[in-house]
């Protein structure tokens, strides 16, 4: 469950939302597959015991992250140039921002 400051009204807003630019703009640019992003909030807050679930989460997610299912993302083939760098059609938003819902 995703604390309360990522979500759309708390402090830090959506954290696919605030990342996305970072993962596509980025990574996926140069070609690293991209992965749902790992939320611990404020580690240096918590108590031993929350601590150290965060860390057993982070564990899990390590040792499962082969079966971590992928983002979706667009290559360059899903845009058109000469209609500014806009979707063909029939080519599904993948991203919030392209869909509005999510």
């Amino acid at each position: 469950m995703e604390p309360p400051q990522d979500r759309v009204n708390g402090l830090n807003g959506r954290a696919d939302v605030v990342l996305w630019p970072l993962q596509n703009g980025l990574l996926n640019f140069v070609g690293y597959d991209l992965l749902p992003h790992f939320n611990a909030p404020g580690p240096a807050r918590a108590d031993d015991t929350t601590r150290a679930a965060m860390l057993d989460a982070w564990a899990l997610r390590l040792r499962e992250i082969d079966r971590t299912p992928k983002l979706e993302s667009h290559s360059l083939e899903d845009f058109d140039a000469d209609a500014g760098w806009t979707r063909k059609p029939r080519t599904k938003g993948c991203t919030l921002g392209q869909t509005g819902t999510g």
